[in-house]
């Protein structure tokens, strides 16, 4: 059975504020076949579902593939949608697996992504067992602005050790 084990929101960051001013949200379903599922975040809508848009990441650069998604349904970067070319139009027959995109191209598009700035912003959470944290480094060759929120504090029940186990600290420390 899959779990959420990342999300990522995508939209603008407020120019006197912290937070982000969302567009749409990203869930990175693991434990099966992974998955970035994305849906656009209509804030005060009439509450309709939208669209959802599935893709299936390499393993190797699974949080790269996720800001490719981003890029291409999120932002619409025409520069990236115009690289992807036919593969982006066949998407709509179900989950486009980027394993089929050539490593080429696929390194070509993550280059493209580096170049989106401001004013979009990026929240990533990440949870405990993600893929996707031991690649959140490859963040520092982006542009955009970006929070990442790991875990801090957990206390779950553990079913096969038959108690609550907890870690971290609900101490946060603030900017200066």
């Amino acid at each position: 059975m899959s779990s959420i084990t990342a999300q990522i929101l995508l939209g603008h960051a407020h120019q006197n504020h912290g937070g982000i001013i969302p567009i749409c949200q990203m869930f990175l379903s693991e434990n099966d076949r992974p998955a970035w599922i994305l849906q656009n975040v209509d804030v005060g809508s009439s509450g309709e579902p939208t669209e959802r848009i599935v893709w299936i990441p390499t393993v190797e650069h699974m949080l790269e593939d996720g800001l490719l998604l981003l890029a291409v349904h999120g932002i619409k970067s025409e520069t990236c949608i115009q690289i992807m070319g036919d593969t982006f139009v066949s998407e709509g027959t179900g989950p486009l697996e980027l394993y089929k995109i050539s490593n080429e191209i696929r390194n070509k598009l993550y280059q493209q992504c580096r170049f989106l700035a401001y004013p979009h912003k990026i929240v990533v959470t990440i949870l405990e067992g993600s893929t996707v944290a031991s690649q959140v480094n490859v963040l520092k060759d982006y542009q955009l602005d970006v929070e990442v929120c790991p875990v801090v504090y957990s206390r779950q029940y553990a079913t096969w050790a038959g108690k609550t186990q907890e870690f971290g600290s609900l101490e946060m420390k603030t900017k200066d």
